[in-house]
């Protein structure tokens, strides 16, 4: 299993749910310059306070996730399992940004943006960090009535 990571580090992220958004989760490129295809969205977690310009189109969505899944290990872990095409856009993604970073968006925050430090072929990744038993059943949720209709 391949975790989102730099230097092997699992990332700590804090979710703060948005009531009544459409997309559950998605992965979206960083960007350097703002353009029409762009947003601004706010990151604070735990090791960062600042603000990012992500693509507004997702490279992963609710389409390419199979399952979200809730570990209990250490804390509270959401596990994203991708569809076959959720798994080929991922390695594209990994690869074309390796060296740049993704924005890791859940219910409309941007929860993190690690950078891609290596090429990871395959999903499933892990969502991790100071994220309670609610919150995530919450979003595991949201996630499985949006999949189901």
């Amino acid at each position: 299993m391949r975790t989102i990571s730099a230097l092997s580090a699992v990332f700590i992220v804090v979710i703060q749910p948005l009531l009544n958004a459409s997309e559950t989760i998605r992965l979206s490129k960083v960007s350097d310059e703002p353009s029409a295809e762009t947003e601004l969205l706010h990151l604070t977690n735990a090791q960062s306070d600042q603000v990012l310009l992500v693509q507004r189109a997702a490279e992963i969505s609710d389409d390419q996730i199979s399952s979200v899944e809730i570990v209990e290990r250490g804390g509270i872990v959401l596990r994203v399992h991708l569809t076959e095409e959720g798994n080929r856009r991922f390695g594209n993604l990994t690869r074309d940004q390796t060296g740049r970073r993704i924005a890791i968006v859940v219910r409309g925050v941007l929860v993190f943006a690690p950078m891609m430090m290596d090429y990871i072929p395959s999903g499933p990744f892990e969502i991790s960090g100071k994220l309670s038993k609610a919150e995530a059943e919450e979003i595991k949720a949201v996630f499985d009535k949006n999949k189901n209709g």
